[in-house]
């Protein structure tokens, strides 16, 4: 049964760039697994730089129209794998821990790191949101880390969550701060909740995001970041540098880490050698 990580790159070129990276902190900590890159840029994937991943799927022109993080709606039919970690490309594998979650995930047709909300607001008021959809919660979560497989379960996710856009979206979702289109994280919300899908907990810290961030350290042995949030410290297998490039984004550590990460790749093997042996 084949299991790999993907990756999806539309618009301007420095999302493929991005995705690199991701690509490089994956084969530096879970070197074996295989790595495939969507895109909507036929060049991009022809070139040198795409080499370190091991599938690239070039995204059809039936779903140019998405914009944005819309995309990931339809990840389903982009992925080669069997079982398939999905991660945005301003992310970076942080741990050796990696490994282990995918064990865990072992327990799951679909699952991301998220809480039950009954109440209040996230994207949207809940309550009515809940009501008008015949359900008892709804689950909020961070969508730029998840996983899927390919069972009848996981494909009933995904029509659900396609449904949930293409019927409801002027209802479900808002539209997206920046990447143009609407935002998915409600409609993943909603749809964990119908299908009764099991939510990964949160405590594993399989995906910690950089935001409302006070403080940071890197552990050198092993490699290792650590990630300070309203007085609390993060080991995260996977951290999510969410605004990357911009003022509230800790974009000294995502550049010292990713330094520190090609440091250790080009130590162990060069990423040709690596791709042959995945």
């Amino acid at each position: 049964m084949s299991e790999g990580y993907i990756l999806i790159s539309t618009g301007p070129e420095k999302y493929f760039d991005m995705a690199i990276q991701a690509a490089k902190s994956m084969r530096l900590f879970d070197p074996m697994r295989p790595i495939c890159i969507a895109c909507d840029d036929e060049r991009l994937l022809d070139s040198p730089k795409a080499d370190i991943f091991t599938n690239k799927y070039l995204i059809p022109d039936d779903m140019l129209h998405l914009k944005g993080t819309e995309f990931h709606l339809f990840v389903n039919r982009m992925s080669p794998f069997d079982r398939t970690m999905y991660v945005d490309a301003d992310c970076l594998i942080a741990s050796s821990r990696i490994v282990a979650i995918w064990e865990k995930l072992k327990e799951y047709h679909v699952t991301f790191p998220g809480i039950e909300r009954s109440s209040g607001f996230w994207r949207l008021e809940i309550p009515p949101l809940i009501e008008r959809f015949g359900l008892e919660f709804i689950v909020q979560l961070n969508g730029g880390v998840f996983f899927f497989d390919r069972s009848p379960e996981a494909e009933d996710f995904f029509k659900v969550a396609q449904d949930f856009f293409i019927n409801h979206r002027d209802v479900a979702t808002v539209k997206h701060r920046k990447g143009g289109g609407f935002s998915n994280e409600s409609i993943w919300g909603l749809t964990m909740a119908k299908t009764r899908m099991k939510i990964y907990p949160l405590s594993d810290c399989w995906n910690i995001s950089t935001l409302k961030w006070s403080a940071w350290h890197i552990g050198e042995a092993p490699l290792s970041l650590h990630l300070t949030k309203s007085d609390s410290s993060y080991q995260p297998a996977i951290c999510h540098f969410i605004g990357l490039g911009q003022g509230h984004c800790p974009n000294d550590l995502y550049a010292k880490f990713s330094e520190m990460i090609n440091i250790q790749l080009n130590q162990k093997l060069p990423p040709q050698q690596t791709l042959k042996n995945a």
